[in-house]
């Protein structure tokens, strides 16, 4: 019997994309839909995916100004989920960038997502969104993997451009 951790290293696949590396617990796929570069894989009833904004416009230089801009980013992100979801909210640092983690979760088995993890954040102008989503059943292989694909989020870079 193989171990949990050996599946998931057996198969895994590295994103290396700007200042965001994360490794997939499978091969995944790439597209770019609207100027946002999706990196997603869907397997075992998880769907895993880590956008990055194309558009580097933004301009956070003060601190106040990652505040707000993560405030709005969050808002964008639940208006776009909808409003069936109970929704939990912090701040928090992963990987070495500072942004907001959500999870989200449907009390009732309408909805198709059951449980969405997701990690908001903007580093060097561009902002990323991580997400694992659950669609069904979820086993503990299932959540090792989602675990590990947290973290091993690791970002390089300023949060703050220069002034």
């Amino acid at each position: 019997m193989m171990s949990t951790s050996f599946l998931y290293c057996a198969s895994q696949q590295t994103l290396n994309y700007k200042h965001l590396t994360i490794s997939f617990p499978f091969n995944f796929s790439t597209m770019v839909l609207k100027g946002i570069t999706v990196n997603y894989l869907n397997k075992d009833s998880v769907s895993y995916q880590a956008d990055a904004v194309n558009d580097t416009s933004f301009t956070v230089k003060t601190q106040k100004d990652l505040d707000e801009f993560l405030g709005g980013y969050v808002k964008g992100f639940l208006t776009s989920m909808g409003s069936d979801f109970n929704t939990e909210i912090s701040d928090t640092s992963i990987g070495g960038a500072r942004g907001k983690y959500l999870h989200l979760y449907s009390p009732t088995l309408q909805h198709k997502s059951k449980e969405v993890f997701a990690f908001l954040t903007i580093l060097a102008n561009q902002s990323y969104q991580v997400i694992a989503a659950i669609y069904g059943g979820i086993d503990e292989t299932s959540r090792m993997r989602i675990k590990k694909f947290f973290e091993s989020m690791k970002f390089q870079g300023s949060q703050l451009s220069p002034g």
